[in-house]
């Protein structure tokens, strides 16, 4: 079910409401507004964010080699690669600079696409559609769009000023939320803090957490 609470519709009117233009119903061709521009910006914001690395838009793989192709394949919608494992350079003789290249692990350092390694662990960040990006991140880049477009739009300092205030607030937002990932992908991982959680929970007079 498609999550509508703030769609790319809301989205683009807050750019467009940023700039004090009129709302739109649609993002269809035909529409009575141009909303291309705002579209464009939005789209170039989502992207920018989503390369720093969002919790949601992070997952941790073990990969082994393609017998196909003798390489590392990555996901169809990997945009970028963080290599846990720590593959020493044969140039060098320290760590080797990976990246994400035609959908496979590279090896930058040593200009290959072919690894010494049978398996490797990564962290991929992968593109998000806009329904699966948390709630907050996704008021956090309407707002930084919305000044971008504004920016682009008009020449009137008090509603640039305005956005920049709104945008400020909402990225505070937006990270806030993320930390609070970040910290629970983490520290979830360890069984011992899930029994210390757990047990902070019970001895708290929290209503939001049941006493089991």
């Amino acid at each position: 079910m498609p999550d509508t609470l703030f769609s790319q519709l809301d989205a683009v009117n807050t750019c467009l409401l940023a700039a004090g233009q009129s709302l739109v119903n649609t993002l269809a061709e035909d529409g009575a507004t141009d909303t291309s521009v705002a579209e464009f910006i939005l789209e170039q914001q989502t992207l920018e964010h989503q390369l720093r690395g969002l919790a949601a838009a992070k997952q941790r793989r073990t990969i082994t080699v393609d017998p196909t192709t003798n390489t590392f394949v990555l996901s169809d919608n990997c945009i970028d690669v963080e290599c846990v494992t720590y593959v020493t350079s044969s140039e060098s003789g320290g760590r080797a600079v990976i990246t994400v290249r035609d959908g496979q692990l590279y090896n930058i350092s040593d200009s290959t696409y072919i690894f010494a390694e049978d398996s490797i662990i990564v962290d991929e960040i992968v593109k998000l559609e806009w329904d699966e990006i948390p709630v907050a991140m996704r008021k956090a880049i309407a707002s930084a769009s919305a000044v971008d477009y504004v920016a682009q739009v008009t020449d009137d300092t008090k509603l640039l000023q305005r956005a920049m205030q709104r945008e400020a607030m909402t990225r505070a937002q937006g990270k806030g939320q993320d930390v609070r990932a970040r910290q629970h992908n983490q520290n979830f991982g360890s069984t011992a803090f899930r029994a210390s959680y757990g047990r902070q929970l019970r001895g708290s007079n929290n209503p939001r957490y049941p006493r089991f």
